[in-house]
């Protein structure tokens, strides 16, 4: 996302539980 560490944090976390 465009500096914004909540959806960038959601996003990881996102693919590392779906990896």
């Amino acid at each position: 996302a465009v500096n914004d560490p909540f959806i960038e944090t959601k996003y990881a976390a996102y693919m590392l539980k779906y990896e």
